[in-house]
């Protein structure tokens, strides 16, 4: 069986743009604008595309996102809750120039807000308030976590990823926090101390969160998270009802990309590997879970600084020469299938102190019913 030979991996350390990308923003039920010099005294605010909710809908647009790897805009559109017709939401990926629809995933939920896009192209929403939605866009699957604080239905959530890899979403309704940040493992939920009412959330990866105010026309605001300081944007009213909030370059914060994607076990899927922290060797806070493992399965965490494709036992090495077990004892999945790892950059088993620039490719290796073993996906992760 022939097998690639392994590849030196010298990806450099993700710097953020230097000039301040356009924010796009869904609004006015159906049409995407542009806010551009934000950061200046005179943004400019203009129409990009309008685009057509399916005729006869009774959906609404709740989220956008840009799609990583063709460009297309990706609008989430959700029935709205108590509405006479029964309908299910939609993901319409959409031409960026012309506004044609070019395809439309049917997801069979009633109540979608909260749209989110990852590094790895996994997106996220949140379903009728109760649940944490993991959406395949490739595949056309999806999957669900329960959270671990339900919500109320009627709410409207803006949602979005910081550079830890943690989830942070936003409701207009209700009483009590109207900010929390969600695990996206385990659904878990922490209130954060904050008043405010967003329709859309989005982070710049610089310690701010930009969103829409709560009334109609009451346009952007930019949030410091450090001081706390509001600023409103100047002009952004223009866009009337702000859905949601999408920068044109996705932020890279956590210095991951994947590598390959794992083969099929006996579960029916392939085992996921995902991180929640950040590569900065200062923190020291990088955390790896996989999940969609074999139920009470045991295995244990491979690195090694180089790429590289050989088939081992039912899966498939993405680690080349040389590999290291990291963690010493075999590790178990549990009745959930999934495992999580604190991994501490100051003792990887390659040897001497981590260095900025260096990058680390992690893999999980388990054993499988059948006396058989397979891998889970495997991350590329660039130390800063």
């Amino acid at each position: 069986m022939l097998a690639l030979a392994p590849l030196a991996l010298t990806a450099a350390p993700v710097a953020l743009p230097q000039q301040e990308p356009d924010l796009f923003v869904l609004a006015r039920l159906d049409r995407v604008m542009k806010v551009s010099g934000y950061d200046g005294p005179n943004p400019t605010t203009e129409t990009v595309v309008t685009y057509s909710i399916p005729p006869g809908s009774q959906a609404v647009p709740r989220g956008l996102e840009i799609d990583r790897s063709t460009g297309d805009f990706l609008i989430l559109l959700s029935p709205i809750p108590g509405g006479l017709a029964v309908e299910e939401a939609q993901i319409l990926r959409v031409d960026r120039v012309t506004g044609q629809t070019l395809s439309i995933m049917t997801l069979p939920l009633f109540d979608l807000d909260g749209f989110e896009q990852r590094y790895d192209g996994e997106l996220f929403a949140i379903d009728s308030g109760r649940d944490l939605v993991r959406i395949d866009l490739a595949q056309g699957t999806f999957s669900s976590v329960p959270l671990s604080s339900p919500l109320t239905q009627e709410d409207l959530f803006g949602m979005t990823i910081d550079e830890t890899g943690m989830i942070t979403v936003n409701r207009i309704s209700g009483l009590g926090p109207h900010r929390y940040t969600v695990d996206p493992l385990d659904g878990t939920m922490t209130p954060m101390d904050t008043s405010a009412r967003a329709m859309g959330l989005e982070s710049d990866g610089n310690g701010r969160l930009f969103y829409g105010g709560f009334l109609p026309a009451s346009g952007i605001v930019i949030e410091d998270l450090a001081t706390g300081t509001l600023t409103p944007i100047p002009g952004s009213n223009a866009t009337s009802n702000v859905y949601a909030l999408q920068f044109e370059e996705p932020v890279d914060g956590e210095g991951v990309h994947p590598v390959c994607d794992a083969l099929p076990n006996s579960t029916g899927l392939g085992a996921t590997l995902e991180v929640l922290g950040t590569s900065e060797i200062a923190r020291n806070d990088l955390t790896l879970y996989s999940r969609d493992l074999p139920p009470q399965s045991f295995g244990y965490f491979l690195v090694g600084p180089n790429v590289g494709f050989l088939p081992v036992g039912s899966g498939l090495l993405c680690i080349g020469v040389p590999q290291a077990r990291y963690s010493l004892f075999p590790l178990n999945s549990g009745t959930s299938g999934t495992i999580r790892f604190e991994v501490d950059l100051f003792s990887l088993p390659n040897g001497g102190a981590p260095v900025a620039g260096r990058t680390e490719v992690f893999q999980y290796w388990y054993r499988d019913v059948g006396s058989t073993s397979n891998l889970s996906s495997a991350l590329a992760v660039t130390l800063r």
